[in-house]
């Protein structure tokens, strides 16, 4: 028999929707695509690092009235029993009780990789009971899993026997390797791709006059959108990088034309306009924040017995208020967007 205390042990930060940040650009284009498919089964959004997938999820669950369960992956979530207590504990916050018998059926099963469907039908019958509203569970990061068959099995399952109030949105780094063909041809998937979540000309020109008060001429304009190819990290590095004028933004990106691989071209330019960043701190700054790139969520706690920093939460306070890439949590831990935690570990070994 497993152990209840292994399969109930739950991160809660794992659990809660990331905050908004007070000078995010709201983007009414995707927010329509997104609250007109919300039917669907599933809908699924494929892009690489930095295109605002989870911004945009919190954009549009920050507005619609429909219940739903967060749950940010992590490559040890790729363990079918913790897959399921997580699962199991988002939904329980907006369903108090639920999940008693997926429970049972983890803690009793041996292997419980071996019962994928018995643990799926479980889940499946326990949401038929419990929650008869429409309700959406959301699944960040799931590139993290992708190794995982009986994860991926699971998920599998739960999209084709799942009651027709359960709604998916998964988003990934990768292409996900689920089978889609049937939610496809019944027009139950809206996938949505790299080039959607791409900032428009117009979009850029909002975000940089009326969010950061920058105004640029047309031309000037059309040279962000090119260089930036509507990439939004691409596009808050140029902002925050201590090069505040329009030539020197530029001069950064179109340093880097000559690369001709889009992703080689997206890990330089964000290396160097966090390098700008990173410089403009004290020294006294950066050496927290590499320190503080070892979690993946600091708290005051954390940052007394683990950074053996007194100031350390205060010195995160600080720092959210002028960093783009650190996040307040709703429990009131902050997180490190994922490149830029990238770029301070890298740090580490300097």
């Amino acid at each position: 028999m497993r152990s209840r205390r292994k399969t109930e042990f739950i991160l809660q930060t794992k659990i809660l929707l990331p905050q908004l940040k007070r000078n995010t650009l709201k983007r009414p284009r995707l927010l329509k695509m997104l609250k007109t498919n919300i039917d669907k089964r599933l809908i699924m959004i494929s892009a690489g690092a930095g295109y605002g997938k989870t911004t945009l999820i919190s954009q549009f669950l920050s507005e619609t009235e429909i219940p739903s369960g967060f749950y940010l992956l992590e490559k040890t979530d790729g363990e079918l029993t913790v897959f399921f207590s997580y699962l199991v504990a988002a939904l329980e916050k907006i369903c108090h009780g639920f999940g008693q018998r997926t429970r049972n059926v983890l803690a009793t099963v041996k292997n419980p990789k071996h019962y994928v469907e018995q643990v799926a039908g479980t889940f499946i019958n326990e949401v038929t009971d419990a929650i008869t509203n429409d309700f959406i569970i959301v699944l960040d990061d799931y590139h993290v899993v992708m190794h995982s068959r009986y994860v991926t099995q699971a998920i599998d399952y739960l999209l084709s026997h799942a009651p027709p109030s359960l709604h998916m949105i998964v988003a990934s780094r990768e292409k996900a390797n689920l089978r889609l063909s049937r939610l496809k041809a019944k027009n139950e998937c809206l996938e949505i791709s790299h080039k959607d979540l791409r900032f428009t000309r117009d979009e850029i020109r909002v975000l940089f006059r009326d969010i950061h008060s920058v105004h640029m001429s047309d031309e000037q304009l059309h040279t962000i959108t090119e260089q930036s190819e509507g990439w939004v990290t691409a596009l808050l590095l140029m902002l925050q990088s201590s090069r505040q004028t329009f030539d020197d933004m530029t001069k950064i990106s179109g340093a880097l034309s000559a690369i001709d691989d889009y992703e080689e071209w997206q890990e330089e330019c964000f290396k160097l306009f966090a390098q700008e960043i990173y410089d403009r701190e004290p020294s006294k700054v950066k050496r927290f924040m590499v320190g503080a790139s070892i979690l993946e969520s600091m708290d005051q706690p954390a940052c007394t017995s683990i950074l053996g920093r007194r100031d350390g939460y205060r010195m995160l306070q600080t720092l959210e208020k002028r960093n783009s890439f650190l996040s307040r949590m709703p429990d009131n831990s902050y997180r490190f967007h994922n490149l830029f935690r990238e770029f301070l570990l890298s740090k580490l070994t300097d």
